[in-house]
């Protein structure tokens, strides 16, 4: 996965930014009086340690790939390629490359920014900020990690090779990259597809009775579509690397969230454990529920 740095990057994703600024403003509308969330310990450890193990086991397998040589280059046959696969090796585009780059990076900043925006919008007495901003923080600090060596380590042990190396038009120096054998599956789907749709998810949540929730998932599956399509135009992926790395991405994000809400034992467990006047506090229910 390579992403490309440009100033209109940064307009585009500072444009994305306000709007969901703005958006957000309007969704001050049923917010729940109790966090969605807690965190705990046994989840969290796991999670975090399961995500450390990956890096490793990524490291490992990168070490064994190799870029491809000229000779392998000129011997490329698109015979050997599905035809639901095959046009993607007629693509190459600089351009949708840098579309698709606002879309990863668009989707990733404004995931981030929620945790502050959900945090602050539902501040209250009983929920504070730090807590909740906390709580979010670290889900979306897990399911970035997990999706992203998820992602790398079958990029590495697949070992596809990208659809640009086929087409023609495309420099010669640019199919010599090791990077050019990371096509399966896509990492600037599965990145998008697992921030839009954490958004998503955290506003159900914290919102379970807003009339915006179809509009909030029609967007979160909108964002990576469009950048997945981008990817495709680029030569950079094949359809199937698309879908895959969207429906992993989409996956992850519905599952972290879930699994930090709390259940109906933690929450008797809650009530048994601490003084009436302190239930409410989610910032310590998770110190005492693992």
């Amino acid at each position: 996965m390579q992403i490309i740095n440009t100033g209109t990057n940064y307009k585009q994703m500072k444009t994305h930014v306000l709007l969901f600024f703005a958006l957000i403003s309007v969704f001050k509308l049923n917010a729940q009086t109790k966090a969605p969330y807690s965190l705990d310990l046994k989840t969290d450890a796991s999670l975090v340690g399961a995500s450390f193990v990956l890096v490793a086991i990524d490291l490992r397998l990168n070490k064994k790939i190799s870029p491809l040589t000229e000779y392998d280059i000129t011997n490329l046959s698109k015979t050997k390629i599905n035809s639901f696969d095959k046009s993607a090796t007629n693509n190459y585009s600089v351009n949708a490359a840098l579309r698709s780059d606002v879309g990863l990076l668009g989707s990733f900043g404004i995931a981030a920014l929620s945790t502050l925006a959900f945090s602050l919008e539902n501040a209250s007495e009983n929920n504070s900020f730090a807590s909740q901003a906390s709580t979010l923080a670290l889900m979306w600090f897990e399911l970035n990690l997990i999706n992203a060596m998820g992602t790398e380590i079958v990029k590495s042990s697949a070992k596809r090779t990208r659809p640009y190396a086929y087409n023609l038009e495309a420099p010669l120096e640019k199919k010599l990259e090791l990077n050019t054998r990371k096509s399966f599956f896509s990492g600037h789907a599965s990145i998008s597809a697992a921030n839009s749709f954490f958004v998503a998810k955290v506003f159900s949540d914290y919102y379970p009775d807003s009339k915006w929730r179809p509009i909030v998932w029609g967007i979160a599956a909108l964002v990576p579509a469009w950048t997945g399509l981008e990817r495709y135009n680029a030569g950079m992926h094949f359809p199937s690397d698309i879908i895959t790395g969207y429906a992993f991405g989409a996956l992850l994000a519905y599952f972290v969230p879930q699994l930090h809400k709390p259940t109906k034992q933690q929450t008797i467990a809650i009530n048994k454990k601490m003084p009436s006047q302190f239930i409410n506090y989610p910032a310590l229910s998770f110190r005492l529920v693992f």
